[in-house]
């Protein structure tokens, strides 16, 4: 029977282990100066070496090499013996498998033997935060106190679960996921030794699909060469059912563009060509979150080939933040959610429709926002420079600047009348005396005091009522009317049917300076639909799943 890859290539000396070098350097500083520990305690994620680590440390101490700056050397019979797996004073127990109390005490009664062959009894117990809390408690003082000849080393992948007691007693070393350039510079130097054709951009997808494992990618690059076929981006898309970069940027490319029939098309070719609906919303929340570093100056953290960091700064600049985490928000909930098994494809198209009905680029989002007295039905929020603060493309409204220098006014119905019938002189631009809108650039800042100052309005009013207004948020203004989604139906209701109702429009009407309406909207995939269809018919369903409606 052919080696698993994975074994043959694990490392026999330290030099071989990859990236782990702060672990490394330490383990062998404390062989060479003989300053060895009586139990250890390796984590991290699954695949990143602490296995492997843990039987290099064990050859280690029984290497018979004179120079201990050269252990394991790798020559001396101990070693050879090692490399045979016949070495049997390296004791290795599954922790998943003997997890009782039992277990444990057949470990203490063995503990006291001496070595057979080298100077140290080696016990590796892996995945040993699967033991009982009853077996931790019996190993406890074997573990504080073993006897000379006895080194623990214990691995696990949840060191959360691992006792206190337990970590408190073990010199603690944290494995590392490896780097995604690092996983594909092996994989190319196995192929070679290997004789295995493969393409470049085949062995990265094949490091990003192992999620940071060595082992995992090397066990991968063994499956798709047993088809005896080069190894292209083509057959890892098929026989690991994952989807290509150019195929996720062309979706993102298609939500920027508000295009939900592009992007549903995109998704349907992805998944037709074998990729599960996890695997790849997971690569697109990965390019998401490649975005969210660009945006929060964290490019260096970026793990990806040029030509893609390319595309992930071109996505971030037309993307808001907001925007960005709400998508993030809906494809990971499609990763995580498994109730839609009867139709695996729904869930992605219902994330591809709501962001496509909810996102909008940075530099044209819509949203609701101070109307100065000059203009009249629509506001446009452009996104600032992120590095360099400019000032306004216009200044805050008067009626905003003079709320935050002067006590709020008093409002009511007779104030609304007077704003509504005072009419436009000579002196007012021909635009606004014929009712046409100019639309008024404004930085959500400026939007931001406009909301506060009308919060503040409410709260002088009625504080029960202001921390339900505080529960919305300003989403857009359609000519005229200011939409104030909610998280929830009832939260919606309660709003609209409060008593204080009209004093919310009259309060808005004040600071923008022109009569206003407020509807209030719940955000659950129905909010864009007009104001004469319920959220709760088949129209809304119909547009949730990617339907859209004809004038």
């Amino acid at each position: 029977m052919t080696q698993a890859l994975y074994r043959k290539w694990r490392p026999a000396v330290w030099s071989e282990v990859k990236y782990q070098t702060h672990v490394v350097q330490t383990l062998k500083n404390a062989i060479a100066s003989d300053k060895l520990a009586h139990a250890y305690i390796f984590s991290g994620p699954r695949g990143t070496g602490k296995t492997t680590a843990a039987r290099l440390l064990a050859k280690a101490v029984n290497c018979t090499n004179p120079d201990k700056t050269n252990r394991p050397c790798d020559t001396c019979p101990n070693c050879l013996s090692f490399n045979k797996a016949s070495f049997i004073d390296l004791i290795e127990i599954d922790a998943a498998s003997h997890t009782g109390i039992d277990d444990a005490r057949d470990l203490i009664e063995k503990v006291g033997f001496l070595p057979n062959i080298g100077d140290f009894k080696i016990y590796i117990i892996d995945e040993v935060h699967m033991l009982s809390k009853a077996a931790f408690n019996a190993l406890l003082k074997t573990i504080e106190e073993p006897p000379p000849h006895v080194i623990f080393i214990l691995a696990t992948t949840e060191l959360d679960k691992v006792m206190p007691t337990i970590l408190s007693r073990c010199q603690r070393f944290e494995f590392k996921r490896f780097p995604l350039f690092e996983i594909s510079d092996h994989l190319a130097q196995i192929c070679a030794r290997e004789g295995i054709e493969a393409d470049e951009e085949a062995l990265v997808s094949i490091a990003r699909s192992s999620s940071g494992g060595m082992r995992d990618a090397i066990s991968l690059l063994d499956q798709l060469g047993s088809t005896g076929e080069k190894i292209t981006i083509e057959l890892v898309q098929r026989i690991l059912g994952t989807a290509t970069n150019e195929s996720v940027i062309e979706l993102l490319t298609a939500i920027i563009a508000k295009d939900t029939a592009k992007g549903v098309s995109i998704a349907h070719e992805v998944l037709n060509r074998g990729a599960s609906a996890q695997s790849f919303s997971r690569q697109v929340v990965e390019y998401l979150r490649s975005l969210l570093l660009v945006q929060t100056n964290n490019e260096d953290l970026l793990d990806v080939t040029p030509n893609v960091k390319e595309n992930i700064k071109t996505h971030a600049a037309q993307i808001n933040t907001g925007s960005l985490l709400d998508m993030i928000r809906e494809f990971n909930n499609v990763i995580v959610d498994n109730r839609m098994g009867w139709s695996p494809s729904l869930n992605v198209e219902m994330a591809i429709a709501k962001v496509t009905n909810t996102t909008l680029p940075s530099q044209q989002i819509v949203a609701a926002a101070p109307i100065p007295p000059s203009a009249s039905t629509q506001t446009v929020i452009t996104k600032e420079p992120d590095k360099t603060v400019k000032p306004a493309a216009n200044p805050i409204p008067p009626s905003v600047h003079e709320q935050k220098t002067s006590p709020s006014p008093e409002i009511n119905s007779e104030t609304v009348r007077q704003a509504e019938s005072k009419q436009p002189s000579a002196q007012e631009p021909a635009a606004r005396q014929s009712g046409t809108a100019n639309q008024l650039k404004i930085t959500p800042e400026q939007a931001k005091q406009v909301w506060e100052q009308v919060d503040q309005l409410i709260l002088k009013r009625d504080k029960n009522y202001e921390a339900l207004f505080k529960s919305g948020k300003l989403r857009e203004i359609e000519q005229h009317t200011i939409v104030i989604v909610f998280p929830s139906e009832i939260l919606a209701q309660k709003f609209d049917s409060h008593k204080e109702r009209p004093f919310v429009e009259e309060a808005f009407s004040s600071v923008l300076g022109t009569k206003v309406e407020v509807r209030a909207v719940v955000n659950n995939g129905k909010s864009s639909l007009p104001p004469h269809l319920s959220p709760d018919g088949m129209v809304a369903v119909a547009q949730e799943l990617g339907g859209q409606l004809k004038n």
